[in-house]
């Protein structure tokens, strides 16, 4: 923070623009995809395990609820 104060907070600051925008993004995209594709052909069963951690993790990240702060106190007065 107190480096924010003293380089950036008076200065005025704009984002930065890509000469070649859609053109370094097309071809970073094409590299990866082609990176993923060969690890597929490659070792076929690391990356479904992979896959399946990643789905796994989407799942449990969709089921979980926040603690109600109502159920915590409950629990703590019922072990008291």
């Amino acid at each position: 923070m107190l480096s924010y104060n003293f380089f950036i907070k008076n200065k005025n600051v704009t984002s930065f623009t890509s000469p070649l925008k859609p053109i370094l993004q097309i071809i970073f995209l094409l590299f990866n995809g082609g990176v993923l594709v060969f690890t597929f052909i490659d070792r076929p069963k690391e990356s479904f395990m992979g896959i399946g951690i990643l789905l796994l993790g989407l799942v449990i990240y969709y089921f979980d609820k926040p603690v109600i702060k109502e159920a915590l106190l409950d629990v703590n007065q019922n072990s008291v």
